[in-house]
């Protein structure tokens, strides 16, 4: 790690989380450009076997998501390291799974993106050229444990319109 401590990387080290479709890949974009950070997105690191469940619709499990997590956070903390900061868009819909982020980057900063079933469906429905099946939607929403209090970062509604998404991720980031 360069002698850097993993309490340093967290001030530079923003993960964008929720359920498929509600818009952290265009939410995790916009603010690595706005604040000149790395970006990576976390679904480049799936394996072809996690990939090939995913576009059947078929969940995965926590020892499907371990070595992704894993490989993930390696990459981030090699950015965050390196550049001025890494913006990670990854689901993190469980706690222990965005734990393996604070164990490399320490205490990062979470946006979660919420919203409504019916509206990450339609997103789900209209989207194109991703491996991941809108059947996923029902698993991811059973599976995601909303950030608890210790956790830093906070919610956004993705039902507002996607320049107040960024807007509001900004206004918030600068009081975490």
């Amino acid at each position: 790690m360069s002698g850097q401590q993993s309490s340093d990387l967290s001030r530079n080290a923003i993960i964008v989380m929720g359920v498929c479709g509600c818009g952290k890949s265009k939410l995790a974009t916009q603010l690595s450009e706005e604040l000149g950070f790395s970006m990576i997105e976390a679904d480049d690191f799936h394996s072809d076997s996690n990939r090939a469940k995913m576009a059947k619709g078929i969940g995965l499990t926590d020892e499907d998501r371990k070595p992704w997590l894993q490989t993930v956070s390696k990459a981030a903390e090699q950015k965050a390291a390196s550049d001025s900061g890494v913006i990670v868009a990854c689901s993190s819909l469980r706690r222990i799974y965005r734990d393996v982020f604070r164990s490399v980057l320490g205490d990062c900063k979470f946006i979660h993106l919420t919203g409504s079933k019916d509206l990450i469906a339609s997103r789900l429905t209209n989207r194109t050229g991703h491996f991941v099946d809108a059947g996923l939607l029902d698993s991811q929403m059973a599976t995601l444990e909303p950030l608890e209090g210790d956790e830093t970062g906070f919610t956004i509604d993705v039902a507002l319109p996607v320049s107040q998404v960024l807007e509001v991720a900004l206004q918030r980031l600068s009081k975490v």
